[in-house]
């Protein structure tokens, strides 16, 4: 009598526990899942390629092997022909080698295109304004004194670092490139 029913409620305890832990263990799991941020275009870092593909839609392309990178870490694995602040460009999705997961991503941006140095001057600074009016001020901002001829801005926000770097030629931008990549990718942070 006492001692099954003792039994049945000690099995009850024990089941209750473990199914307690099984649901907390589930939820640690998919809480980074269910928390990443979107980055650019709504890719989301650990996404695989296919994943990545179907939010880029018809826009994302395999790259050329000019496109590809010689890094042992990532490789590319899609190319998306982008357009910011009048600015065209190419953003490079890449994969983690081992995983082929999201690694990172950049957007290269090249002036070649623009008519006067003013419209170049102009589109660049809409787009630090574009990056600061969306990720708010920025974590870091390093103005190398080299005749203005590069300028980094960081910002940091939730799971994600998105880094600016321009390049100017006397003083007129000629390259940006904006690489969103997670805080763990990041060395001098």
């Amino acid at each position: 009598g006492k001692a099954v029913r003792w039994r049945q409620c000690y099995a009850e305890i024990i089941m209750n526990r473990i199914t307690i832990a099984a649901v907390f263990a589930i939820v640690a799991w998919m809480a980074p899942l269910a928390t990443a941020q979107a980055t650019w275009r709504n890719l989301r870092f650990g996404m695989t390629e296919t994943e990545a593909k179907v939010v880029l839609g018809a826009d994302a392309h395999r790259p050329t092997k000019e496109q590809q990178s010689n890094d042992s870490v990532a490789y590319c694995g899609w190319v998306v022909s982008i357009n910011v602040e009048t600015v065209p460009g190419i953003a490079y999705i890449e994969f983690d080698r081992a995983t082929k997961r999201l690694h990172n991503l950049f957007l290269s941006l090249q002036f070649k295109t623009l008519a006067t140095d003013m419209d170049k001057t102009l589109s660049a600074a809409a787009i630090v304004t574009s990056l600061e009016n969306k990720y708010g001020t920025p974590f870091r901002k390093d103005d190398k004194d080299d005749n203005e001829m590069t300028q980094y801005i960081t910002w940091r926000v939730q799971d994600q670092v998105i880094k600016y770097s321009i390049i100017r030629v006397q003083g007129i931008p000629d390259l940006i490139v904006i690489s969103y990549e997670p805080p763990s990718g990041i060395k001098d942070l």
